[in-house]
């Protein structure tokens, strides 16, 4: 993982979510993609560019959850993680934090088949003993029947259990500087650990989801 924040990384696992949403795009890319990719260089200083003002982007949206601070950014296998935490936490200990994921839609795979597969591939995990899913709404896009997903729901156990909401949608060439001109799938989640979330967090998280076809995108 490449930390593109300009400050050390923190040395530290990623969280329990955002290890099943990396094994959930590995997955779906390569189910997606024509042939087995190579390993990818290191960023370029464009896309070192445009992540560092995704990350100012969107700590607008992880702010309204109250995780203002920026707190890692990291690059695998082509796909983004940020992670936001309140301005008195950390990611090495935190109790909330919200974390994005930005998965480009491979050149020459529709978007509908990349969407599908990857929010199978993240419901089949969160299927998986240890996890429960309590809520979950599904929307498809106009067009090409692309699915969309929002899911509530738990991870783990004792005092690392987090309670989560997340939002899988679709954002299309100029919604974010990273990758640049594609679309992306994008996973936005709000997690807690030492109690169930707020319901202003549902509710806003669920908003956030629901936004794009209240438009009728």
């Amino acid at each position: 993982i490449a930390d593109l924040t300009g400050g050390p990384m923190p040395a530290r696992p990623l969280s329990n979510l955002a290890t099943t949403v990396v094994a959930g795009l590995t997955i779906a890319l390569a189910s997606c993609a024509a042939a087995q990719a190579q390993p990818a260089p290191p960023p370029s200083q464009d896309i070192q560019q445009a992540v560092r003002e995704d990350v100012l982007s969107l700590a607008r949206l992880a702010a309204g959850f109250d995780c203002p601070k920026p707190a890692w950014t990291g690059v695998r296998n082509g796909v983004l993680t940020i992670e936001y935490v309140p301005e008195d936490e950390d990611v090495r200990s935190w109790k909330n934090l919200v974390t994005v994921t930005i998965t480009p839609v491979p050149k020459g795979v529709p978007r509908a088949a990349a969407s599908n597969r990857y929010i199978e591939n993240i419901l089949g995990a969160l299927r998986q003993p240890g996890r429960t899913i309590e809520q979950l709404v599904e929307k498809r896009y106009s067009g090409d029947d692309a699915r969309a997903a929002w899911v509530l729901y738990t991870i783990g156990e004792g005092a690392k259990r987090e309670h989560n909401a997340a939002a899988i949608m679709l954002f299309g060439p100029g919604e974010l500087k990273f990758p640049g001109g594609q679309w992306s799938v994008v996973m936005i989640q709000r997690q807690q650990r030492g109690g169930p979330l707020d319901d202003a967090w549902i509710t806003l998280s669920k908003s956030i989801f629901m936004a794009p076809f209240e438009k009728k995108r």
